[in-house]
């Protein structure tokens, strides 16, 4: 009698097929257990982008308030300056350690309106731009702006109209979001008038 399926012939055995079958599912599980990972790092990613260009930008709404007071034909333009951002004085925590006072400028603001306190999460207005006022959708953002007086020691802040002040201020901004995270951005504004 002659046999159907000779023992030589070649082909998969069940145990061949298991082991591959296993190897597949081993590199498909690890493939999605790396996804949450990416999707969680792209998310942290985006969200110090943001900040950097919330710190930026709060860096530049005060720097526009100086070449704005200093344009001005004002000769007290710079004391003047001194005095609007006094609510903003505060200091800087270093490293983990948090800052205090501090004041909240957006690029809507003017200087015949004073500061507000630190306290407010910026918000997406109509037209997709962080603001305080006229919010259309919140955000897990908040922006301190930390003005503190580079002048010697024993000057008193702010300084009492027309008392002198030194030339330089150093304007720290500081961005939060809820994941424990912080950005700061630091700078020195002078009176280049």
């Amino acid at each position: 009698m002659h046999n159907k399926y000779p023992f030589n012939q070649k082909g998969f055995t069940l145990i061949e097929t298991a082991i591959a079958t296993m190897i597949i599912i081993i590199g498909v599980v690890g493939v999605y257990a790396i996804i949450p990972r990416i999707i969680k790092m792209s998310i942290v990613s985006t969200d110090r982008f943001i900040a950097a260009q919330l710190a930026k930008e709060g860096v530049e709404v005060v720097r526009n308030f100086r070449d704005l007071a200093l344009l001005s034909k004002d000769p007290n333009a710079w004391n003047n300056l001194v005095s609007y951002l006094a609510p903003c004085l505060g200091t800087v925590g270093i490293g983990n350690s948090p800052s205090s006072g501090g004041c909240e400028i957006d690029y809507n603001d003017t200087m015949s309106s004073p500061p507000a306190s630190f306290s407010k999460y910026l918000g997406l207005n109509a037209s997709n731009f962080y603001e305080y006022n006229n919010i259309v959708k919140n955000t897990k953002f908040k922006r301190r702006i930390i003005v503190e007086p580079a002048q010697p020691q024993g000057v008193d802040w702010p300084p009492a109209n027309p008392a002198p002040v030194n030339d330089m201020l150093k304007v720290t901004v500081e961005v939060t979001w809820p994941e424990a995270n912080r950005i700061k951005v630091f700078e020195e504004l002078y009176n280049w008038r």
